[in-house]
């Protein structure tokens, strides 16, 4: 079929218009109007299958990266996009302008040969094709204008694998709102192959190791944060106590030992072990936490810290690898069930440690009340001798 330009298929709009009006026939234009608008898109569709074969780019295609080329490995080939957005441009502008004039035409000429319901009539039939028209505009210049900010976005970027979003506001002229919705539409439709933002939307990251440095970090502040929560809502409870350096280490080291515990439990499954697991995390967060209130204690901690909490990591991670194996054989089954009757012990023995620290402070107690039972007594306050002195 022919290829038209834009002058002949304006004539040909004009020619029908005129010839529906003529002759009252407005099936034709309508039956006109689709075959005009479906060998224009048609063209289109050529001139975009030749896009893609001069840009090698298929929608959802990744540009495989060549050797010392950082940049295809980061960024969109937007050969064949860019073909696209100038095709939609053309071809809805050029028919919304067209029909406008055809609609507009019409109306005017048959207002002044009192044929003006003939005329809305044919303007009715055209109205779906010139919104259609108009929608083509928009999204032509929606994809041209995505285009050139993520050209300037590469341009700020360039070697580097993150950058401040801030950068990107002022490269592009635009409000922070705007282009934090700008790139996370580009993530979603993967201008940036390996893009990512931060979670407070401030950083922009389009390598795998950028983004994995980020969560390290982001993980070391939560744990950071987390410690800091939990010594305010100690000293909160308790007062702030200065604890001896030797004591401090032990303690770090143990909540060390605490976490490794904690991290096995969120990796192991099984409610039952589980469980189990979570009895040991707090019974041992309570060894901690005694520990930092009387640091005297940690002198009772040797084979706690050198041999116990070790030990119950290492059967712990054990049990994970156990667990992760797909058949699971007499062997793995019968290892993991000793594993978790051992943890049962391990839970009694530290509950056991845990209620060795409040010895003296049960000793203390047990004299303070045998204390006030003999004044009491000697007082004559306790029993018969209360009651003697009453009367």
């Amino acid at each position: 079929m022919e290829n038209k330009n834009w002058s002949q298929i304006g004539d040909e709009i004009k020619d029908m218009v005129e010839s529906a009006v003529e002759s009252m026939d407005f099936k034709a234009l309508n039956e006109s109007l689709t075959r005009t608008v479906d060998e224009a898109l048609s063209n289109v569709n050529r001139t975009l299958q030749n896009n893609m074969k001069s840009s090698k780019f298929r929608p959802g295609y990744e540009v495989r990266a060549k050797k010392n080329n950082p940049l295809k490995e980061r960024f969109r080939n937007i050969g064949g996009l860019s073909g696209t957005g100038i095709v939609f441009s053309v071809l809805g502008y050029t028919f919304s302008v067209l029909l406008g004039i055809g609609i507009f035409t019409t109306l005017t000429a048959t207002g002044f040969t009192g044929f003006l319901r003939s005329g809305i009539l044919a303007s009715v039939i055209m109205a779906p094709f010139f919104l259609v028209s108009v929608f083509l505009a928009y999204k032509g210049s929606s994809i041209l204008g995505r285009i050139k900010r993520f050209r300037k976005y590469m341009e700020v970027l360039r070697e580097r694998e993150y950058c401040a979003v801030a950068e990107l506001v002022d490269s592009v002229n635009k409000s922070s709102k705007f282009v934090l919705k700008d790139l996370k539409r580009m993530i979603r439709e993967r201008y940036f192959l390996h893009g990512h933002l931060d979670h407070q939307g401030t950083c922009l990251m389009v390598t795998e190791q950028a983004y994995e440095q980020y969560k390290q970090a982001q993980q070391q502040l939560q744990e950071r944060q987390k410690l800091e929560e939990m010594e305010r809502q100690r000293e909160k409870a308790f007062g702030k106590k200065e604890i001896p350096k030797e004591a401090k280490e032990v303690i770090v080291t143990g909540r060390q030992y605490l976490k490794a515990i904690r991290e096995s439990d969120e990796r192991i499954p099984g409610q039952e072990v589980s469980a189990k697991i979570e009895r040991l995390e707090n019974v041992v967060e309570k060894i901690f936490n005694r520990v930092e209130q009387h640091p005297e204690l940690v002198e009772d901690l040797g084979k706690f810290m050198d041999y116990y909490l070790p030990t119950t990591v290492k059967l712990l991670k054990a049990y994970e690898e156990l667990d992760a194996q797909e058949v699971q054989g007499e062997n793995i089954t019968g290892s993991k069930r000793e594993i978790e009757q051992t943890l049962d012990t391990i839970e009694q023995a530290f509950e056991n440690l845990l209620d060795s620290f409040f010895e003296k402070a049960a000793w203390d107690i047990s004299s303070d009340i045998s204390v006030l039972h003999n004044m009491f007594a000697q007082e004559g306050l306790t029993g018969n001798d209360f009651e003697k002195m009453r009367r």
